[in-house]
């Protein structure tokens, strides 16, 4: 039964009942407030239980309590073990907050509000939600993923295992092993479609058992009882997000081909991404995520495009995927992730202080970056900036910040410009003022409705004529 009919009340009910005259010899013992505890940390992961005013480090065993909040960091992970022996994993740059897991009749409740990430759920005992910006995924005694997409804020959810449901204010999907559901967020005022239905493909089942090692005993019986595989060859291929993500009935040949999967490159000069072609496709969207989760984007008609390494100034591992749009500008299916690794593009140390930024920690998470990247480029005819941001305390307002400096590196000047929001982004045209060959480093920033401040990481281009 969907947990989500079992409200508490009917808890209550039962203990005034047996409190009322109408007991047995043995009370019944009021619900209580459960805890869960953290594991296997490996990273930067943070948490905070109610009652702290500020994120912490997570130690082994830390104790997380209902209303505690846990976000990883880059390249970080986490394991979250309850008291029924479920199992959940946290992906790098995941932000959740513990809403409930309390003890009722029928066993531990747990519920998850995801603000962003990727978490794997491996229920045992009891029942528990996840919370999304686009819907609500169910566990019902099952293998659950729930992803939300750093680019659309849309919800993937993964059944590998068992029963599972998805539900949004359009309808409810029940999904059983090897089926998923997407979820689409809705911007405001406007009303969602249902649940879509899709297959899980075989690169899911591998990410799957690739992140969750409890996976791996169980994955030979559940892809015997599945006749929509091949059978399938295993390779060593290890992403941090689903895979060759197939809409209905589609038929997936897009493969990445360069950069190869794991190349070191330099600091500097063309970066070109090149795939196979898909049957239908006509745009390609090529999306690179950089080490703290932010998402660049880029169209074309073509099955290669040309960046600049030193548009990615920031030393790190990078990956990138494809996606393939047919004529009505849908998704027709994504072939990824590969990753590369450069140093960085500019001495770390001229990059310009976030300052007067407060340094308040938050859980804000910038996706979907758009804006000047290049490492020379004239933008007087098409200089814009786009963000979406992500934070479970709300977003109260979203600026560009900036330094200029000559081509000595010495500093000009600095200042801020606000962004407007529309259609569940925060974007506008604002000039920075850059003279020919002036260095322009900036960066998006956002205030959380509890006054507290958080930076995206510096971006930087060179200006080569002067805007009107």
């Amino acid at each position: 039964m969907d947990p989500r009919s079992k409200p508490l009340a009917l808890a209550l009910v039962l203990f005034v009942w047996l409190f009322s005259g109408c007991q047995t010899e043995t009370p019944a013992v009021p619900s209580q407030p459960q805890s869960a505890r953290l594991s296997e940390v490996v990273g930067s992961v943070q948490i905070k239980n109610p009652g702290q005013a500020e994120f912490a480090a997570a130690a082994e065993n830390a104790v997380l309590l209902e209303g505690g909040e846990v976000r990883t960091g880059d390249n970080s992970r986490a394991r979250l073990d309850l008291s029924t022996g479920t199992i959940i994993r946290l992906a790098p740059n995941t932000s959740f907050l513990l809403t409930a897991n309390t003890e009722t009749e029928t066993g531990l409740f747990t519920r998850l509000r995801l603000a962003a990430g990727q978490i794997w759920v491996m229920l045992t005992g009891g029942s528990l939600e996840v919370e999304t910006p686009a819907g609500t995924a169910a566990v019902r005694g099952s293998h659950l993923m729930v992803w939300i997409d750093p680019l659309t804020l849309n919800v993937w959810v993964s059944c590998f295992e068992g029963e599972c449901a998805a539900a949004n204010d359009s309808g409810s999907l029940d999904l059983s092993t090897g089926e998923g559901a997407l979820l689409y967020l809705a911007g405001p005022g406007e009303t969602p479609p249902p649940p879509t239905a899709y297959l899980l493909t075989w690169e899911e089942f591998q990410t799957w058992a690739s992140n969750v090692p409890e996976a791996n005993a169980l994955l030979p019986d559940i892809l015997a009882t599945l006749t929509a595989f091949p059978t399938p060859t295993p390779t060593a291929s290890v992403t941090p997000t689903p895979t060759a993500l197939l809409s209905p009935n589609a038929a997936c040949t897009l493969q990445l081909l360069a950069p190869a999967n794991g190349t070191i490159l330099p600091a500097s000069g063309e970066l070109v991404f090149h795939w196979t072609p898909q049957p239908g496709a006509v745009e390609y969207r090529l999306q690179i995520i950089s080490i703290n989760g932010a998402v660049n984007t880029f169209s074309t008609a073509n099955t290669s495009l040309t960046r600049y390494l030193e548009s990615l100034s920031a030393a790190g591992t990078y990956s990138w995927q494809v996606s393939a749009l047919d004529a009505h500008g849908q998704v027709i299916c994504t072939a990824g992730s590969f990753i590369f690794t450069k140093p960085a593009t500019v001495n770390e140390t001229l990059l310009p202080p976030q300052t007067p930024l407060p340094t308040h920690d938050t859980n804000t998470y910038f996706t979907f970056i758009e804006g000047p990247l290049n490492p020379v480029t004239e933008f007087c005819d098409q200089r814009y900036f786009k963000v979406i941001v992500a934070d479970s305390d709300g977003v109260s307002s979203v600026w560009v910040g900036y330094q200029v400096q000559d081509y000595l590196g010495t500093p000009i000047c600095s200042g801020t410009l606000p962004l407007s929001f529309n259609n569940g982004l925060w974007s506008g045209n604002p000039i920075i003022p850059a003279n020919p060959s002036d260095q322009v480093y900036w960066w998006f920033a956002a205030a959380d409705n509890l006054g507290n401040h958080a930076a995206s990481e510096v971006y930087f281009y060179q200006e080569i004529s002067v805007c009107p």
